[in-house]
């Protein structure tokens, strides 16, 4: 049994931050204190948060022969080198997790079952036609060891409430994007959650013909007041609803991302190539409100979770996740509240096993040997999952370039 004593200047357990913290772990499961006997190793931390989740993202590899292996290592070692330890993948082929968690089972993967009415906007989506195909799709869910179901755009309100009874009796949480049936609908339905903070606006539903599309974001957000956004607010903290923030999309599409520079690309498919953006003007003038919209929801004690919606635009595993961060700084949060929607929150919110740091909890720690006021300070020196540690150093010394989509 490997032993770890370690002393923290500073330890945030996902919800507050306690000084001069000492922690033992003990064949992976952490306990407050020093406990009887020796220690194989005595860490001396400045900080110690809990693994961090991303709470949005659709897993990505190259499948091409030779690559397959080589892409999938590479998105995990991008991940746990920059802390996230956990995923919520939100849509995707359910043998996803399967195929990441063979090359490292200490990375949680979440999975999403995602349905839609044809026409269907991504190959690996579910199709349901109408109500009656509800139980089938929620069954296959549950059998498939889904932990949430998500409504994609061409949905219906009708669908939606009868969605919620179906995955709640089967004890699946369920999200949606909620243009097909607007969000005053998804409260009162009951929905757990709600993807991408840019659907706020989005209050009725709206027709289902490329309804995420572009202009209509921007129309939505120009229109919208914040009287309107604080009602929202209230009502989605009264009922609990959360929602994810994928926001690193908006500061890409602006030009203005400030950690993420594409400096991972060659080691991932650069999705960012099929992205191209018309509007940065008219984005940069709603980014403000946005920012502003956060602080009503925060204020209001909405559970927000950090999520990236990775791989779309410039985004990369794990380091996107810290421009989520700093974006809800930039709105107003502290660096502590902030790391609550990608730590905490998020381990409540989408039912993780990291998050948290707990008495005889499984270790998911992170060393850092500095004071952190900003995202420029998750310096991690180590991380400990379990019995198992990795230098990020080391994880990023394994990265092997993909032919063709680096440069």
């Amino acid at each position: 049994m490997s032993r770890i004593l370690i002393r923290a200047g500073k330890l945030f357990d996902g919800y507050s931050l306690k000084e001069n913290i000492e922690l033992s772990v003990e064949d992976g499961i952490v306990y407050y204190g020093r406990r009887q006997g020796s220690y194989d190793r005595r860490i001396e931390a400045s900080t110690v948060l809990p693994g961090l989740i991303d709470t949005h993202v659709h897993l990505v590899h190259d499948t091409r022969p030779g690559l397959f292996s080589v892409s999938a290592r590479n998105v995990i070692n991008l991940f746990l080198a920059h802390g996230v330890i956990s995923v919520r993948d939100t849509g995707n082929y359910l043998s996803i997790r399967d195929l990441f968690n063979s090359f490292n089972q200490d990375f949680e993967v979440i999975l999403t079952y995602t349905v839609e009415k044809p026409p269907l906007s991504w190959m690996f989506m579910r199709m349901i036609n109408n109500i009656n195909d509800l139980d089938l799709a929620v069954e296959r869910a549950y059998v498939e060891g889904c932990k949430w179901f998500k409504l994609y755009n061409n949905v219906t309100p009708d669908i939606a409430r009868e969605a919620v009874v179906k995955a709640h009796g089967k004890g699946l949480k369920i999200t949606c994007h909620v243009t097909g049936i607007g969000m005053y609908n998804v409260i009162n339905y009951g929905f757990d959650a709600v993807e991408h903070f840019v659907s706020l606006p989005f209050v009725e539903p709206i027709s289902s013909d490329h309804n995420g599309s572009s202009d209509r974001v921007l129309e939505k957000w120009e229109s919208i007041d914040e009287g309107v956004l604080e009602d929202i607010a209230k009502k989605m903290s009264e009922k609990r609803v959360a929602i994810t923030t994928t926001l690193a999309l908006i500061r890409s599409m602006i030009g203005k991302l400030r950690i993420d520079r594409r400096k991972y690309s060659k080691y991932i498919m650069p999705w960012y190539r099929f992205f191209k953006f018309k509007k940065k003007k008219e984005y940069d003038k709603v980014y403000s409100k946005i920012l502003k919209a956060i602080r009503i929801l925060w204020e209001n004690k909405v559970i927000i979770l950090g999520g990236t919606d990775l791989p779309n635009s410039a985004l990369n595993p794990g380091i996107s996740l810290w421009e989520e961060l700093d974006i809800l700084i930039e709105a107003g949060l502290t660096i502590w509240d902030a790391l609550k929607t990608v730590t905490g929150y998020a381990h409540e919110a989408i039912g993780s096993g990291y998050g948290v740091i707990r008495e005889s909890g499984k270790a998911n720690l992170l060393i850092i040997n500095g004071d952190i006021k900003s995202v420029d300070d998750l310096v991690i020196d180590e991380v400990i999952i379990g019995n198992n540690s990795y230098k990020p150093n080391d994880l990023l010394n394994q990265l092997k370039k993909i032919p063709w989509f680096g440069f």
